[in-house]
């Protein structure tokens, strides 16, 4: 059931990036502004993640994620007509639904096998993958007739009947248990070197990702002004790639330890989004995009198994921390390259930030030693 509603969820996820310059174009925005639609999706998503924990112990799985779609379904269907206000208010809303489903999915797959965590949450977000590279396919498809809002009215449709299909199936999803509130042991545990290198990690990782993802079709249509079924099709190279690598990790899981898939990884990562800033055609940027998409593919299942490795039965109190960091930086990180692009006058200089968080995140890896709780 988590697989069904992460595939929804990777197309709401990831759409903003490839109608970011037709909405922009639509409401006169500079790439500033327009950065501000990308940080309202993550601020939502941030109040998502802390309603998950209060939702989560009192509902269960299945009527969470419930709850979860039918605000995605609301704050799509609310984006197809509205100006730049109502508009953010929609993409807003939308946040909210996915910072609800990502953090109670993940928490369910994490629980259920503790020694296959990191790939079975591989195998989660290769779902969540295949929703993603459908989003920009289906958008480039449908602009040969003008239907962006067809697309828009068919996501929120199927949000809405994946929402019936949970809400009348029999059964329940695996309940989370439930955990003390967070106690002094917790807070320190907050305080020690290996939660904070983590927790850099998750707003680093999640940064660079939407940084990359919420840009690559602007930067696309920019450096090579194509018709709009070719730069939107750039994002999904990028999504495929992270697709690929999520279905291939759990067979490198049997050679590789997690911090060597992690580092080769960012290597790869660091490799796509420094040649990308010297590329000049849409198809050396799909190159760059998928490459630098492979390497990023495994670095947050690996950051949601070493908190869950590092941590054991303590990951549970502390994991909503670590989920608000990671839609902070998915919120702040996105918005500071547009804000480097209008300031410096060039996309290709906002583009430098995914780079410094590639750098950051090799870092880590390299240089961090983990202290693993038996599973």
């Amino acid at each position: 059931m988590a697989h069904a509603a992460f595939v929804p969820t990777g197309m709401v996820t990831v759409m903003l990036g490839p109608l970011l310059p037709l909405l922009a174009a639509r409401w006169s925005l500079n790439d500033a502004q327009a950065g501000y639609l990308i940080t309202a999706q993550f601020l939502g998503s941030l109040l998502g993640t802390f309603a998950s924990g209060l939702l989560l112990p009192r509902l269960g799985f299945r009527s969470s994620v419930a709850v979860g779609q039918i605000l995605m379904a609301l704050g799509v269907a609310g984006l197809i007509s509205a100006g730049f206000g109502l508009g953010g208010a929609a993409i807003f809303c939308y946040g909210v639904g996915i910072g609800i489903t990502i953090p109670a999915g993940n928490l369910m797959v994490a629980e259920i096998e503790p020694r296959r965590r990191s790939a079975n949450l591989n195998l989660l977000n290769f779902s969540w993958s295949a929703g993603a590279i459908a989003c920009p396919l289906a958008l480039s498809l449908l602009q040969k007739m003008d239907g962006t809002k067809l697309f828009l009215r068919g996501i929120a449709g199927l949000l809405l009947v994946l929402t019936m299909i949970l809400l009348l199936s029999p059964g329940e999803l695996r309940r989370p248990a439930r955990t003390p509130p967070a106690s002094r042991g917790n807070l320190r545990s907050l305080r020690t070197a290996a939660a904070i290198q983590i927790g850099i990690l998750f707003f680093v990782y999640v940064g660079t990702e939407n940084a990359l993802g919420g840009w690559l079709a602007s930067y696309a249509k920019r450096i090579n002004d194509s018709p709009a079924g070719v730069w939107m099709l750039v994002s999904s190279y990028f999504y495929g790639a992270l697709l690929l690598g999520r279905a291939l990790a759990p067979v490198a899981a049997r050679r590789l330890s997690d911090i060597a898939q992690a580092c080769g990884g960012v290597v790869l990562g660091l490799a796509g989004s420094l040649v990308l800033l010297v590329s000049r055609s849409a198809s050396a940027i799909a190159v760059c995009a998928f490459l630098a998409g492979l390497g990023l593919s495994t670095l947050y299942p690996i950051a949601i198994s070493l908190l869950a490795s590092t941590f054991g039965a303590e990951a549970r109190s502390i994991g909503g921390c670590m989920f608000a960091l990671s839609t902070l930086g998915g919120a702040s990180l996105p918005w500071l390259v547009g804000f480097l692009s209008t300031e410096l006058g060039s996309l290709r200089a906002g583009l430098l930030v995914p780079f410094v968080g590639c750098l950051v995140m090799l870092v880590i890896f390299t240089r961090a030693r983990w202290r693993l709780v038996p599973a």
